[in-house]
């Protein structure tokens, strides 16, 4: 994963635990480049750099999501908050104003970003993977897409903590789900082959 965080500083992660940053300085007519780095010791399967990019949060093979401070000098190694749940490893992180959901593919776990508690959770329903999840903008739908090519929409209630399926869409001849959009009240679906609209 990189993301420019600012028009001159990039933030890269790697799978094997490397978080570099690199600052773009134009000088004398031309530009160079500084990069510093830092070794977290984590297998990492996910990275997202969060809304306000001020941290970085780090999806783990152990199934942990981590967040730490978007600057190599304030890294040091150490977590600022630990998101545990889930028992195999990250394959998504997607962020809210409040919230912070984190998927693997048997379950969706959504967590508090202020208190780093477990708001609701979300277990596959059907026989297959989760392969793909996407938020709306308010954070309160949430389209899920399986490998058989299966379609949830799930509803986030707050006061309730809980994740409510209400739309499924089966159908076999369909592939696998890939890869979800949402833009306004649409949503978009890409299978291998073919791209629907909800």
């Amino acid at each position: 994963m990189t993301e420019f965080v600012s028009s001159d500083k990039a933030v890269a992660v790697s799978m094997d635990g490397t978080v570099a940053s690199i600052a773009i300085k134009k000088e004398h007519g031309g530009y160079t480049k500084e990069i510093k780095t830092v070794d977290v010791q984590m297998d990492i399967t996910k990275a997202v750099v969060s809304k306000d990019k001020q941290r970085l949060y780090i999806g783990t093979a152990d199934g942990l999501v981590e967040e730490l401070p978007n600057s190599i000098d304030e890294i040091g190694g150490r977590a600022v908050k630990v998101y545990a749940g889930h028992s195999s490893e990250i394959q998504d992180i997607l962020e809210s104003d409040t919230c912070l959901y984190t998927v693997s593919s048997g379950q969706i776990i959504v967590f508090n970003k202020e208190t780093g508690s477990v708001s609701a959770r979300y277990n596959a329903e059907l026989d297959s993977d989760i392969r793909v999840v996407q938020i709306n903008s308010t954070g309160k739908s949430l389209g899920v897409g399986y490998g058989n090519g299966s379609l949830v929409i799930l509803s986030y209630s707050p006061a309730q903590n809980r994740l409510v399926n209400v739309y499924q869409s089966d159908n076999s001849a369909r592939q696998s789900i890939e890869s979800l959009c949402s833009l306004e009240r649409c949503l978009y679906m890409e299978t291998l082959h073919q791209l629907f609209l909800f």
